[in-house]
């Protein structure tokens, strides 16, 4: 049986809507770093953070295979592979969710390890959009 109008606008709606969320993600801070109580903590820039988290790897920081993911996550969604882009959103959204759980942070420009004084709403977008594409996933596939 053919898709209902409404089951195809979630399916294109919402895919599209967690690469919006992730563009915007790239215009903010991810994080800010510093010891409890700094009056003006660092902040690092979500989109320097695409271009440069893969260095972090070697150390152990695995969350920026979140990105490669969700961008594979983006494309099984379009070639309608809904089990293997929920599996992929799944699989980047527990990454993501580890980087917070550190309560530190690799501070790639410096190399040094900071303290996690808070999140940045680039993170908060992030995140939200690896969880709009488990969303946009358990909608479709339950059909």
């Amino acid at each position: 049986m053919p898709a209902s109008p409404t089951a195809r606008a979630i399916r294109n709606s919402l895919p599209a809507l967690s690469i919006a969320l992730f563009a915007a993600a790239l215009t903010q801070p991810a994080f800010y770093w510093g010891d409890p109580g700094d009056r003006a903590p660092g902040a690092v820039s979500a989109f320097i953070l695409l271009l440069e988290g893969w260095r972090g790897l070697p150390a152990g920081y695995l969350e920026w295979l979140a990105n490669p993911l969700l961008v594979a996550t983006w494309l099984a969604a379009a070639f309608e592979r809904r089990v293997p882009s929920l599996v992929g959103a799944g699989v980047a959204t527990l990454l993501m969710l580890v980087f917070p759980a550190r309560g530190s942070a690799l501070v790639l420009h410096s190399g040094m390890t900071q303290h996690l004084a808070s999140l940045g709403a680039g993170y908060w977008l992030w995140l939200g959009s690896a969880l709009t594409m488990v969303v946009a996933q358990l909608r479709t596939t339950s059909r």
